[in-house]
């Protein structure tokens, strides 16, 4: 019989593992700049309702962060890993174009409450076990100013 290896261990060595992603990062993305659909009609459907101030949580390479800096939000990146900082610090440069990139996981966001009119994320929520989900959860709502939105993606 195939020995099984219990869920919850796999889920705790697979969550927040920094030097995965910084391998990622450096190795396997590179210039990920293709822009989740999800995320395309978000912004084309609450034009007039995002912002001004974005969080971008788990923001890695700038992907989601850079097309909102360019179309005038002030935008916030909370990411894991040096990498991905150092990555979307590029090509804000390139672009002649600037945003607060803050190193932190979405655990502890370290922000004052009611900080961001808007806070999207990703595919980065799903790299949690339930309580780690609550609690990142429970910061995003922290975060996130009265009647602002929230737009996440997440697998499933």
């Amino acid at each position: 019989m195939k020995k099984i290896t219990p869920l919850a261990k796999v889920v705790k060595e697979f969550i927040l593992p920094i030097g995965y992603w910084e391998n990622e990062f450096c190795c396997l993305w590179k210039n990920g700049d293709c822009l989740n659909r999800f995320f395309v009609n978000f912004i084309n459907d609450f034009k007039g309702e995002i912002g001004p101030t974005i969080l971008d949580i788990g923001s890695g390479d700038g992907r989601h962060l850079l097309p909102l800096v360019k179309m005038g939000f002030t935008v916030t990146g909370l990411e894991l890993t040096d990498a991905g900082i150092e990555t979307t610090k590029k090509k804000l440069a390139q672009s002649n174009l600037s945003a607060e990139l803050v190193k932190g996981d979405f655990h502890n966001i370290p922000f004052p409450d009611r900080s961001f009119d808007t806070i999207i994320s990703v595919q980065a929520f799903h790299y949690n076990d339930w309580a780690g989900a609550v609690k990142t959860f429970a910061e995003a709502v922290r975060v996130l100013k009265p009647g602002g939105l929230f737009f996440f993606r997440a697998r499933s």
